[in-house]
């Protein structure tokens, strides 16, 4: 899996961003990691149509409002690049499954994962899922763990946070990509393997194993990346 990663520090890398070039139609994934904490968003309302601007303006919740900004701020300026057209006229549609996605000659297909202080983006031809989370240690997840895990799983957690949301993150990033996301029982789910290059699960649901890819990000968060096989 060839993964083109872009970071997004400041307001100034949106406008490097937005310069896409032709490397993206060369890698499998275009990954896209803003980190929130230091952008402020009234700065990038020029990559926004009216109706989000509206939209933004009614979240309660600042981490929300930034992360449904920086979200579709970095969703308009890859599609407005790939149909060389207004932001205004860009189209969010739902499939079947409720995910969103934007009509494309390319076909180029999208899924988005944020957390506090940081916003993921995920590109590609293929099917895609991704999922990012902060490392919580006050979060306490014992009261879930044997409803979402099994008992190899559980033995393996303890309590590790870190591999907590590891195994977390590789099965929403599975069923995102799936399309049923939590609809399923994580159970249904088993982690096979996890190290800093791969991962490796079984869907009881699949005659084999499937291999995702762990999203490098600093320490306090973790990632995972989920795409069809090539044809």
């Amino acid at each position: 899996m060839k993964v083109y990663k872009i970071e997004l520090l400041t307001k100034d890398d949106f406008y490097k961003f937005e310069k896409l070039d032709e490397r993206f139609y060369f890698y499998d994934v275009m990954l896209v990691v803003a980190n929130t904490n230091e952008i402020k968003i009234r700065d990038l309302e020029r990559w926004l149509s009216k109706s989000e601007i509206k939209r933004s303006k009614s979240y309660v919740s600042e981490i929300a409002k930034i992360n449904f900004v920086i979200s579709r701020v970095i969703v308009n300026i890859v599609f407005k690049e790939i149909l060389k057209t207004d932001i205004e006229n860009l189209n969010f549609q739902r499939d079947s499954n409720n995910k969103p996605f934007i009509e494309n000659p390319q076909g180029i297909k999208f899924n988005i994962s944020h957390t506090d202080g940081c916003v993921i983006a995920g590109f590609s031809k293929r099917e895609i899922g991704v999922d990012v989370e902060k490392i919580n240690k006050r979060f306490s997840f014992q009261d879930i763990l044997k409803e979402c895990f099994v008992e190899k799983e559980i033995n393996l957690i303890r309590n590790k946070h870190t591999l907590f949301f590891k195994y977390w993150t590789a099965k929403e990033a599975y069923l995102k990509w799936e399309g049923s996301g939590l609809l399923r029982n994580p159970k249904e789910i088993e982690i096979l393997y996890v190290d800093e290059s791969l991962i490796k699960i079984r869907d009881k649901n699949m005659k084999k194993a499937k291999t995702l890819k762990p999203i490098k990000l600093s320490k306090n968060y973790v990632g995972a990346l989920c795409i069809s096989e090539e044809i």
